[in-house]
This record gives structure tokens, C-alpha cells and sequence, in this order.
């Protein structure tokens, strides 16, 4: 998994934990959570069914499990805003600012991203010439140009 789904996982998984501990579900363990880009621009950045996988644990409607989630979603600044979608997928937008800054930290640091210190003051940098696989940010670098945001970003 990518590090940005990976990211929006971890802040679900800590979101049961949390309506666990505030006894608005029940104890078990959190099964993987799926996190990926929904199939229209128009519902996020990254969706989430896992409300719909917990519906069999926790009793409830994947609904009512997705609002619970919601509540105890914690903070992060990559995260912009988050909606529930029937029936009961989790879709996150990124946060503008925070995109805006990763683009802006990719050109001031331009090759430098690439060197990797192998120490010993040795440096080696990534093939350049090669093309470079940002697989769903490949529209980053015409937005940093033209200063706007993609609402589909990574």
C-alpha cells in the first residue's frame, strides 16, 4: 500500500480504537483496512468501505458505523475534509494547503529529493533521465505551474 493510503488507514484503525474505548463499539480486532482512490473525482481523494466490513462485527448499519468513525476520527493535517457516502463509505479529500506545500517542497528541492547520503560524504542520485512514476500525482507538477490544486492529487 502507498504511504498516503497507508496514512488515511492508520487514522481509521485509531478511530475504532477510539470508539472502542468510548464503549460506541464493541471490542475487536480491526480487520485490514482498505483505502483507495473512489472511482469519480467528484467523491475524493481516498474512500473507505471498512464501515461495511465492521456492520457483521459491530451489529449496526454501515451507517451508523461509518457516522461512529467519523466522530473519532483524529486530526491530520493531510486530511481536508471528510464525508460519509451511502452506504457507509468514508471519503477523504486532501487537504489544499497541505498538497500545496508538498508540490512546493518537490521544486525547491528538485534533485535533491533524488541524492540519497550513503555516508562518508558519498551521494548517489536516482536515474534522472529515467521517467519518473508518480503514479496519481503526475498532474502535480502542471498544477505547481499554474498555482492550482488538483482536486485529485495522490
Amino acid at each position: 500500500m502507498k504511504v498516503l493510503p497507508q496514512a488515511h488507514a492508520a487514522l481509521i484503525r485509531q478511530a475504532i480504537e477510539r470508539a472502542q474505548i468510548a464503549g460506541e463499539l464493541p471490542a475487536f480486532d480491526p480487520p485490514e483496512i482498505a483505502v483507495q482512490p473512489p472511482p469519480r473525482p467528484d467523491q475524493g481523494d481516498y474512500a473507505s468501505p471498512v464501515a461495511m466490513q465492521l456492520t457483521r462485527l459491530v451489529r449496526k448499519p454501515p451507517i451508523q458505523v461509518a457516522e461512529i468513525l467519523l466522530r473519532h476520527l483524529p486530526p491530520a493535517e493531510f486530511v481536508g475534509d471528510v464525508t460519509i457516502a451511502p452506504p457507509g463509505f468514508l471519503n477523504f479529500r486532501l487537504n489544499e494547503d497541505w498538497v500545496r506545500q508538498q508540490v512546493e517542497t518537490i521544486i525547491t528541492e528538485g534533485d535533491a529529493l533524488a541524492s540519497v547520503d550513503v555516508g562518508q560524504g558519498g551521494a548517489r542520485r536516482s536515474n534522472s533521465s529515467a521517467p519518473t512514476r508518480l503514479g496519481r500525482c503526475t498532474s502535480a507538477g502542471r498544477a505547481a505551474r499554474s498555482s492550482e490544486i488538483p482536486s485529485r492529487v495522490c
